[in-house]
């Protein structure tokens, strides 16, 4: 088993509902230059990704149950942080 650390970076692709969601709750303002900036959105694959610090995630786009999720189901990370228990 492994475990990894809240404070450690993951890589999500967030949704239309999500883009929504934040425009709504954080602002424009704070989308540009805190979450789709070159700092933290990425291409992988051809795909576009956003880093987001775990705990940050879960505050910004929350996956609440029986409601459309904010970001897809796939995250990604990097295998250095994961740690055996």
């Amino acid at each position: 088993m492994k475990k990894i650390n809240i404070n450690d970076y993951v890589f999500v692709k967030i949704t239309e509902q999500g883009w929504k969601h934040l425009k709504e709750t954080v602002g424009q303002d704070y989308i540009d230059h805190c979450i789709d900036n070159d700092h933290y959105r990425f291409e992988i694959k051809g795909e576009i990704w956003h880093k987001f610090q775990i705990h940050t995630l879960f505050d910004l786009l929350p996956n609440y149950t029986g409601r459309e999720s904010l970001f897809e189901n796939d995250i990604s990370f990097s295998e250095k942080d994961l740690v055996d228990i």
